[in-house]
C-alpha cells in the first residue's frame, strides 16, 4: 500500500486533472489560495478524503487553509484520526 502522502497526492492530481490542470506541485505548494482549486473543488476534495480515508469532517469542521497543500491535508488527517 502506498504511503499516506502518495495517496493524498494521487487524489489531488486526479481532482486537478479533471479541471484540466496537469501542472505539477510540491507538497508545500498552495492549491486553494493560489487559485488552482476553487470552493466547489474543496467540497469535492472533502468528500474524496472522507470516502478514501474514512474520516468525518462534520465532527470537527475545517478551514480551507487546512486543505491548501498536501502537507496541510496530511496534518489535518492526522488530527482527525487522533
Amino acid at each position: 500500500m502506498a504511503d499516506l502522502g502518495s495517496e493524498v497526492r494521487t487524489l489531488l492530481v486526479e481532482l486537478l486533472r479533471n479541471k484540466g490542470d496537469t501542472a505539477t506541485f510540491s507538497d508545500d505548494e498552495s492549491l486553494i489560495f493560489s487559485g488552482r482549486l476553487q470552493s466547489i473543488d474543496v467540497v469535492e476534495l472533502v468528500v474524496l478524503l472522507e470516502t478514501h480515508f474514512g474520516i468525518d469532517f462534520s465532527k470537527r469542521g475545517f478551514d480551507q487553509s487546512q486543505l491548501d497543500s498536501v502537507r496541510d491535508i496530511l496534518q489535518l488527517i492526522a488530527e482527525l484520526r487522533a
